[in-house]
């Protein structure tokens, strides 16, 4: 192998595992998270499960698994929105947004999704319930009881999701 192979090939190297540790990188939690709502994101259509775990208690760092079902193939941008809610109630409320395709094709059936991740700054201590809102249904994790539970957080009658 010459010098500039190899020398290519260890920086291919170097980008690969770099890629790879942005990938990895915690995201900002949700009710951090200081940009507007974009409207282009559309909810989702349903919360098939959901499982949460902490991390790191030091760290602040949660990670949430959302399984769900999108109108249609192509989805794109899947993220957790945070979700106005009662202060104080221990119970954090997300919306599963996603960025529809911008054709859609009428014949598609709903496809199965996944979304979520790491998220950094958790407020850890002060969870007890997270709550991920659909257009069809919500499904709520409880971390003391480390289980699916029902969701309580109710929507003004005058607001929309």
């Amino acid at each position: 192998m010459t010098k500039l192979s190899a020398l290519f090939l260890a920086a291919l190297i170097g980008l690969a595992t770099s890629g790879a540790a942005l990938a990895a990188e915690p995201m900002v939690w949700p009710f951090a998270e200081k940009a507007p709502r974009d409207p282009a994101l559309g909810l989702l259509q349903k919360v098939d499960g959901i499982e949460v775990s902490v991390k790191d208690l030091d760290a602040k760092l949660i990670a949430i698994e959302v399984k769900a079902t999108a109108p249609r193939p192509g989805y794109t941008d899947l993220t957790l929105v945070n979700r106005p809610g009662k202060l104080n109630d221990r119970i954090f409320a997300f919306e599963l947004r996603g960025r529809p395709p911008q054709e859609p094709s009428e014949d598609e059936d709903p496809t199965e999704v996944t979304a979520g991740g790491t998220y950094k700054d958790a407020p850890v201590g002060e969870i007890d319930v997270i709550e991920v809102y659909a257009e069809d249904n919500c499904i709520a994790y409880s971390l003391a009881e480390e289980k699916t539970v029902e969701c309580t957080t109710r929507v003004r009658e005058d607001e929309t999701l």
